[in-house]
């Protein structure tokens, strides 16, 4: 499915919005991610790896949003 999605949105163009708890999910798929805490925006992270990415591709993207949660939560 999300080989599908990558396809169809460098395909197209699409503006897509697209909301998930899934950091990994979020950092393959879309150019720009926003990270929500409590109410508000930790961080707007534009994306500018080329598609499609694998995961290794958005690994330290991925540790960078979870350090950031992580000092909300503690």
């Amino acid at each position: 499915m999300h080989a599908l999605l990558d396809t169809l949105l460098t395909d197209t163009g699409a503006t897509t919005f697209l909301v998930t708890h899934d950091l990994e999910e979020a950092l393959k798929l879309m150019d720009r991610v926003l990270l929500l805490a409590e109410g508000r925006i930790l961080e707007d992270l534009r994306v500018t790896l080329p598609h499609p990415r694998r995961r290794a591709d958005v690994e330290d993207l991925r540790v960078h949003l979870e350090q950031l949660l992580h000092q909300v939560v503690h």
